[in-house]
Protein backbone atom coordinates (compact mmCIF):
# COMPACT_ATOMS: atom_id res chain seq x y z
CA UNK A 1 0.00 0.00 0.00
CA UNK A 2 1.49 2.97 -0.96
CA UNK A 3 1.77 6.16 1.56
CA UNK A 4 -1.37 8.46 0.00
CA UNK A 5 -3.32 5.39 -0.03
CA UNK A 6 -2.69 4.30 3.75
CA UNK A 7 -3.00 7.81 4.44
CA UNK A 8 -6.60 8.07 2.95
CA UNK A 9 -7.07 4.57 4.52
CA UNK A 10 -6.15 5.89 8.23
CA UNK A 11 -8.19 9.22 7.75
CA UNK A 12 -11.46 7.50 6.43
CA UNK A 13 -10.80 4.63 9.55
CA UNK A 14 -10.73 7.61 11.94
CA UNK A 15 -13.76 9.79 10.20
CA UNK A 16 -15.76 6.68 10.97
CA UNK A 17 -15.06 6.22 14.36
CA UNK A 18 -15.41 9.71 15.11
CA UNK A 19 -18.59 9.61 13.59
CA UNK A 20 -19.79 5.92 15.65
CA UNK A 21 -18.52 7.97 18.70
CA UNK A 22 -20.70 11.15 18.38
CA UNK A 23 -23.79 9.05 17.05
CA UNK A 24 -22.62 6.48 20.41
CA UNK A 25 -22.90 9.19 22.79
CA UNK A 26 -26.11 11.14 21.56
CA UNK A 27 -27.74 7.54 21.75
CA UNK A 28 -25.94 7.40 25.80
CA UNK A 29 -27.53 10.93 26.07
CA UNK A 30 -30.99 9.82 25.20
CA UNK A 31 -30.88 6.92 27.41
CA UNK A 32 -29.42 9.25 30.15
CA UNK A 33 -32.81 11.85 29.30
CA UNK A 34 -34.94 9.25 29.67
CA UNK A 35 -33.72 7.86 32.70
CA UNK A 36 -34.84 11.67 34.50
CA UNK A 37 -37.92 12.29 32.45
CA UNK A 38 -40.17 10.53 35.76
CA UNK A 39 -38.18 12.80 38.22
CA UNK A 40 -37.80 16.10 36.03
CA UNK A 41 -40.25 17.73 37.89
CA UNK A 42 -38.52 17.55 41.35
CA UNK A 43 -35.13 19.35 39.70
CA UNK A 44 -34.78 22.76 39.99
CA UNK A 45 -35.60 24.97 36.55
CA UNK A 46 -31.53 25.41 36.07
CA UNK A 47 -31.08 21.44 35.54
CA UNK A 48 -34.64 21.05 33.70
CA UNK A 49 -32.97 23.68 31.20
CA UNK A 50 -29.86 21.73 30.95
CA UNK A 51 -30.93 18.37 30.50
CA UNK A 52 -33.62 20.27 27.46
CA UNK A 53 -29.87 21.83 26.18
CA UNK A 54 -28.28 18.31 26.62
CA UNK A 55 -30.57 16.69 24.42
CA UNK A 56 -30.49 19.47 21.80
CA UNK A 57 -26.65 19.18 21.74
CA UNK A 58 -27.21 15.44 21.70
CA UNK A 59 -29.86 15.27 18.59
CA UNK A 60 -26.94 18.24 16.98
CA UNK A 61 -24.38 15.64 17.80
CA UNK A 62 -26.72 12.41 15.87
CA UNK A 63 -27.07 14.88 12.96
CA UNK A 64 -22.96 15.57 12.70
CA UNK A 65 -22.27 11.96 13.36
CA UNK A 66 -24.66 10.52 10.73
CA UNK A 67 -23.64 12.94 8.00
CA UNK A 68 -20.20 12.69 8.47
CA UNK A 69 -20.64 8.83 8.24
CA UNK A 70 -22.84 8.32 5.52
CA UNK A 71 -22.33 11.72 3.80
CA UNK A 72 -18.33 11.27 3.83
CA UNK A 73 -16.45 14.91 2.84
CA UNK A 74 -19.90 16.67 3.01
CA UNK A 75 -19.33 19.95 4.59
CA UNK A 76 -22.28 20.31 6.82
CA UNK A 77 -21.38 17.24 8.11
CA UNK A 78 -18.16 18.62 9.08
CA UNK A 79 -19.34 21.42 10.75
CA UNK A 80 -22.37 20.05 12.30
CA UNK A 81 -19.71 16.98 13.81
CA UNK A 82 -17.12 19.56 14.45
CA UNK A 83 -19.01 21.87 16.31
CA UNK A 84 -20.77 19.79 18.27
CA UNK A 85 -18.06 18.63 20.10
CA UNK A 86 -17.14 21.79 21.59
CA UNK A 87 -21.21 22.76 22.52
CA UNK A 88 -20.67 19.04 24.44
CA UNK A 89 -17.50 19.75 26.17
CA UNK A 90 -18.74 22.88 27.39
CA UNK A 91 -21.77 21.87 28.77
CA UNK A 92 -20.13 19.13 30.05
CA UNK A 93 -18.07 21.45 32.05
CA UNK A 94 -21.60 23.74 33.22
CA UNK A 95 -22.98 20.05 34.05
CA UNK A 96 -20.20 18.83 36.08
CA UNK A 97 -18.00 21.49 37.00
CA UNK A 98 -20.54 23.66 38.43
CA UNK A 99 -22.72 20.22 39.59
CA UNK A 100 -25.58 21.59 38.55
CA UNK A 101 -26.67 18.26 36.24
CA UNK A 102 -27.06 14.85 38.53
CA UNK A 103 -24.29 12.70 38.38
CA UNK A 104 -23.36 9.67 39.32
CA UNK A 105 -19.55 10.70 39.00
CA UNK A 106 -17.27 10.93 42.10
CA UNK A 107 -16.69 14.19 42.78
CA UNK A 108 -12.47 13.84 42.92
CA UNK A 109 -12.98 12.47 39.13
CA UNK A 110 -15.46 15.16 37.72
CA UNK A 111 -12.36 17.54 36.67
CA UNK A 112 -10.25 15.04 35.17
CA UNK A 113 -13.12 13.75 33.21
CA UNK A 114 -14.07 17.48 31.76
CA UNK A 115 -10.04 17.81 31.20
CA UNK A 116 -10.19 14.14 29.34
CA UNK A 117 -13.14 14.78 27.23
CA UNK A 118 -11.94 18.43 26.10
CA UNK A 119 -9.06 17.19 24.86
CA UNK A 120 -11.15 14.29 23.05
CA UNK A 121 -13.15 17.50 22.06
CA UNK A 122 -10.34 19.45 20.70
CA UNK A 123 -8.47 16.83 18.68
CA UNK A 124 -11.52 15.21 17.09
CA UNK A 125 -11.98 18.87 16.34
CA UNK A 126 -9.11 20.05 14.95
CA UNK A 127 -8.81 16.71 12.90
CA UNK A 128 -12.27 17.38 11.47
CA UNK A 129 -11.44 20.76 10.69
CA UNK A 130 -8.45 19.66 8.69
CA UNK A 131 -9.21 16.26 7.81
CA UNK A 132 -12.92 15.67 7.03
CA UNK A 133 -14.07 18.62 5.08
CA UNK A 134 -11.86 17.95 2.33
CA UNK A 135 -14.04 14.98 0.21
CA UNK A 136 -10.21 13.49 -0.60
Amino acid sequence: MSGDAARGAGATALRVVIAILLIGESLLTGTWIAARLPVLAAYPITVVGLVVVRGLVGAWQFAGGYVLLVRRGHPAGAELAAWSLIASAALLTIELGARLSPSSLFPSYRWPVIGAYWAYAIAAWWWIRRRAASPR
